[in-house]
């Protein structure tokens, strides 16, 4: 939120503040992840990493609990609290997937989230602060499957990328857990796969975002 995946001065960042570490702090940590350094390092600065998408913001748009704010190439300050617009975000989901299983697509329509289970996920993530995204599921996944969020309690299927009881392994037949050489077969059982079925919604979300919405707000991508 806030960012694009468009060459703009929106997403080039002068100034960095949040998470108890200041500008300076953070500018250290981005340089020391980088692959390579130019010699003259102190020249670098985070409105030169990434003109792209939200990268020069490392991750604090991706912890939940975060408030941080930035300066942006315009100088304009922009100060954030991740917290809402997760809820947000989960409560949108809930919503999608409640006219979904209604079979209907008015999914605004939906309740969302009930004010429990709300209340029950702010205490969840607010509390969750481990930079690690890995362990911050984890505890997620402990946390759902003890019943922690009201009118919730089962555990969350394992998520497999790849290899064997992958959603690719079940739909190609390939077990490998890196892209490999292994060539896929095709059966009539690819063609009911979720392997297959999520990556031709992807396709076409992607062709709708970039051929409808974008251009009729005035956006074109090459």
């Amino acid at each position: 939120q806030g960012f694009s995946g468009t060459e703009s001065k929106y997403n080039k960042l002068t100034s960095l503040v949040g998470d108890q570490h200041d500008h300076k702090t953070w500018l250290e940590k981005l340089r020391s992840g980088l692959q390579t350094l130019e010699e003259n390092a102190e020249a670098v600065t985070l409105d030169l990493i990434s003109g792209l998408g939200h990268g020069a913001a490392l991750h604090f748009p991706d912890m939940p609990w975060a408030k941080w704010k930035y300066t942006n190439a315009h100088n304009e300050t922009i100060e954030r609290e991740n917290l809402p617009d997760f809820i947000n975000a989960a409560d949108m989901a809930c919503k999608v997937v409640q006219a979904f299983c209604a079979g209907v697509l008015d999914f605004e329509g939906q309740p969302g989230l009930p004010s429990p289970a709300k209340v029950d996920l702010i205490k969840l993530l607010e509390s969750n602060q481990d930079h690690d995204e890995k362990k911050r599921f984890e505890v997620v996944c402990s946390s759902v499957a003890a019943g922690a969020i009201s009118g919730l309690h089962e555990p969350v299927p394992p998520y497999i990328p790849k290899g064997v009881g992958s959603w690719k392994a079940l739909g190609t037949g390939i077990t490998s857990e890196d892209d490999g050489d292994e060539r896929p077969a095709w059966t009539p059982a690819f063609e009911e796969s979720d392997y297959r079925k999520f990556h031709d919604a992807v396709k076409e979300h992607r062709f709708v975002v970039i051929q409808e919405i974008l251009p009729a707000h005035g956006v074109r991508l090459a």
